[in-house]
């Protein structure tokens, strides 16, 4: 993620937000794989395009839609 800000920046209207393993794209939750998030929150911090959550949690999807929401929020509040 970190490449493509550098290479795109201000010409990024559209972020689909999910964690992974590093290997797969897993639609994971937020804050659960390898994504570092504390690197990337300068830039969500000040990004005004559209944020879409992509998210797969079978077993609990509400909760894990409320969980990375929660994280989101955390992470552009400095937490």
């Amino acid at each position: 993620m970190e490449k493509a800000i550098e290479i795109f920046g201000s010409r990024i209207k559209h972020v689909h937000l999910n964690d992974n393993n590093g290997a797969t794209s897993d639609h994971g939750e937020l804050g659960t794989g390898t994504i570092d998030w504390t690197a990337n929150a300068p830039f969500l911090r000040s990004f005004k395009g559209m944020l879409s959550l992509e998210l797969l949690g079978f077993d609990d999807i509400e909760g894990t839609v409320l969980r990375s929401k929660f994280f989101h929020e955390r992470l552009l509040e400095g937490e």
